[in-house]
Order: C-alpha cells, then sequence, then structure tokens
C-alpha cells in the first residue's frame, strides 16, 4: 500500500493535528520546568535531538528567558535591533 489510507481526508488529518497540538499544550502548560526547560544541545550549542546514537555526546541545559540571536549574513543590510523600536 502505497501513500496515505484513503478515510485520512484533509479535513481528518486537519482534526487530528489541531486535537494533537491542544494536547500538547495541555501538556507543556502542565509539565514540571524539570521537564520542558531544558535544552539538548552539542558541543558547539546548536540543539539537537536527542538518539540512542546521539545520548552521550548531548549537553543538558536549562531554558533561559534571553532572546534567541540569529546570525545575520554580510549583505543584509538593516538597521540594528533595538528595544526602543
Amino acid at each position: 500500500m502505497k501513500g496515505l489510507p484513503a478515510d485520512w481526508t484533509p479535513h481528518f488529518i486537519r482534526a487530528e493535528v489541531s486535537r494533537l497540538t491542544d494536547l500538547v499544550e495541555a501538556y507543556v502548560g502542565r509539565a514540571p520546568v524539570e521537564v520542558v526547560g531544558v535544552l539538548s544541545v552539542d558541543a558547539d550549542g546548536t540543539p539537537v535531538e536527542v538518539t540512542h546514537d546521539t545520548i552521550g555526546a548531548v549537553i543538558l541545559r536549562k531554558a533561559t528567558a534571553e532572546p534567541d540571536i540569529m546570525p545575520v549574513p554580510t549583505e543584509f543590510s538593516t538597521v540594528p535591533w533595538s528595544r526602543r523600536r
């Protein structure tokens, strides 16, 4: 059998995604910060997925309230970000 089952209509998929997203939001809202406030990164600080193969090299660190900083390509010309704007 190739593809999705016939009863997986766009409406069904959308409803299931919405239902599961609601469950995730409810879980994250009730889960202790020790469970959801941890970020797994590699030695360079890049977020990584924890798998059986990577568990030994993963660094777990607490999430922070720092804003995410995205590198800006040199050819991207814009006004520097400021909290006052």
